[in-house]
């Protein structure tokens, strides 16, 4: 008897995510980000919920703890969004102060959209690396809220 495998397949393309960004002050109604990086568009860092610890006498105790989620996206050296991370970056030099952020991320292959919202600029390559090819450039952000909704 032949095995049958009746589920179906798996869609995990991100060739067709999208990310929209708003900058309170500078692009408080939403632009695209484009042109990502080859390997990858955005990444966020592993989020601790809750802190553990174990007694002396074997008691476990826990409790969760709020923290920021982070994430970071890599464009391209020929993406028309690199000036806009740069324009943000410049932005806070010159004003020394922060914008507020947020990024909206659809993903249909899994019919989710991620919302990360009161966030700011951490971090960012202004300059590509200068190889045989331009390197891409990544931005580091940090969001106060996050939300996941289906589509």
């Amino acid at each position: 008897m032949a095995f049958e495998y009746t589920e179906p397949l798996g869609n995990i393309t991100s060739a067709d995510a999208i990310m929209i960004m708003t900058v309170e002050g500078l692009y408080p109604v939403g632009i695209p980000i484009t042109n990502f990086s080859v390997d990858q568009m955005a990444d966020s860092d592993e989020h601790e919920y809750a802190q553990a610890r174990m007694g002396v006498d074997g008691g476990l105790a826990a409790g969760f703890v709020p923290n920021a989620w982070n994430v970071t996206v890599s464009l391209e050296a020929s993406s028309p969004s690199l000036k806009v991370m740069q324009q943000i970056a410049q932005a806070m030099a010159t004003n020394r102060r922060t914008y507020e952020i947020g990024i909206t991320l659809t993903i249909p292959s899994l019919k989710q959209v991620h919302m990360f919202k009161k966030g700011v600029l951490l971090s960012g390559k202004d300059m590509p690396g200068i190889r045989k090819t331009l390197e891409p450039t990544s931005w580091k952000f940090t969001f106060a809220r996050y939300n996941q909704l289906g589509i």
